[in-house]
């Protein structure tokens, strides 16, 4: 209740009050401005390319109005059974491609725990693990499906993977898919993607930067762009309220993790100070 007298654009925007509580429990009081300006053009269906810093919150730009719109469209999909449970079997509504498993996995948390209110389903696929649990999860039904392009890749070869009724399709941090020699993999991930479906795949893109390569993909993959900008061509990667430290070591993993267990015992000392 607190956001909605606090914070009334998250109500009068459409988000589910449900999400308001869960992002209440969070401490989270307001849209960061890539969260506001994406909002209403991802929840009306629209292809964004968004720019943002890292840590300015862009996984819920994209996440809150695209599981708005998800659940929304069960009804109208088939997904959503009478008694008001998400149908098994189901094939993913959206993905989400993720240039490391690192990132995924702090997506899929994120999302999952925004999802789990509307009864939504989130899984992380990524390499390194067995594919079996993997393939169960596509066989049980899921609305979406978090990952990396090898990985995704992998399932639709292995014919465990369909995305031809996917609706929407996120690129995050889609200059590093680029940067790590993922463009070949994301293009074929892409090519199939909605296929079946009569109405455009929905193409959502975040990106730091945005070199040629993404420029391209926007003019194959999406129409009548919604350009967002949170950043400025000289600001930073990420936040202000992130900060680095680089330190010359020894090489070897355990000088890595003794210094490291050190910076965390320091960083802890001063937040009991404050």
């Amino acid at each position: 209740q607190v956001l909605e007298i606090t914070n009334p654009r998250w109500t009068e925007a459409g988000l589910d009050q449900r999400i308001i509580d869960v992002l209440s429990g969070k401490g989270f009081t307001s849209f960061t401005p890539v969260q506001g300006e994406a909002f209403k053009p991802v929840l009306a269906g629209r292809d964004v390319i968004g720019r943002s810093r890292t840590g300015t919150g862009k996984t819920l730009a994209f996440g809150l109005p695209a599981l708005t719109r998800i659940k929304r469209m069960a009804a109208e999909n088939g997904n959503l059974e009478p008694s008001g449970r998400m149908r098994r079997g189901r094939l993913p509504s959206m993905i989400v491609l993720c240039p490391t498993r690192e990132l995924a996995r702090q997506v899929s948390v994120e999302l999952s725990e925004v999802s789990k209110p509307l009864g939504l389903r989130v899984e992380c696929f990524y390499g390194g693990v067995g594919y079996d649990p993997q393939a169960k999860a596509l066989r049980d039904g899921l609305d979406v499906l978090v990952g990396t392009p090898g990985r995704i890749m992998d399932h639709q070869d292995r014919g465990n993977l369909d995305l031809r009724e996917l609706n929407i399709a996120v690129l995050d941090e889609a200059d590093e898919m680029l940067n790590m020699g993922f463009a070949d993999d994301v293009e074929r991930i892409l090519y199939d993607a909605g296929s079946a479906r009569k109405d455009k795949l929905q193409c959502l893109m975040f990106s730091a930067t945005t070199p040629s390569w993404v420029k391209d993909i926007g003019k194959r993959y999406q129409e009548n762009v919604v350009q967002i900008d949170a950043t400025s061509e000289d600001a930073a990667r990420t936040a202000t309220t992130v900060r680095h430290l680089a330190i010359q070591m020894p090489m070897g993993v355990e000088h890595k993790k003794t210094l490291l267990e050190d910076i965390i015992a320091v960083e802890i000392s001063k937040e009991r100070e404050e």
